[in-house]
């Protein structure tokens, strides 16, 4: 866990400039906040361009709602950048025409790799999916872009 609540914080601060520049939150119109007990939220409106052909929302809108919540939540346990290595979901319901939000919680923090459960819900507050995932802590330094980072790898 962080040191110290100012640690998380200057962490949290770090993640949403990161996110905040990112070209995916444009395409998909998310928005990252940080509840007060450190957890990832990530909210997004509804957008037809998101439909199946069935009508309701793609299930690929979910994972990367759910991978988001994980991922910025597992981030801001340490200062170095982290790597999803194991995803899951379990899709529970389908939304149609709605806006959605996932929240991202700590399961476990070990020396190499985090556990993140996340949550997806609709503008209801209904439960529509669920998820887990893994993260490798890297000895990438956070401090610089992450499109830097991957261009050096």
């Amino acid at each position: 866990m962080p040191e110290s609540l100012a640690t998380l914080e200057r962490r949290q601060k770090r993640l949403k400039e990161l996110f905040d520049n990112a070209p995916i939150k444009h395409a998909l119109n998310m928005e990252l906040s940080y509840q007060s007990n450190g957890q990832a939220r990530f909210d997004m409106p509804y957008k037809a361009d998101f439909d199946h052909a069935l009508g309701g929302i793609h299930g690929g809108i979910y994972a990367t709602l759910l991978d988001n919540a994980g991922w910025f939540t597992a981030a801001t346990q340490v200062d170095t950048w982290v790597a999803t290595v194991d995803f899951s979901m379990k899709l529970l319901r389908a939304a149609r025409a709605e806006a959605l939000y996932s929240i991202g919680d700590i399961l476990h923090v070990g020396r190499s790799l985090i556990m993140s459960e996340m949550k997806l819900y609709n503008e209801s507050d209904r439960l529509m999916a669920i998820g887990q995932a893994t993260f490798s802590i890297t000895s990438l330094p956070s401090d610089v872009s992450g499109r830097d980072q991957f261009r050096n790898t």
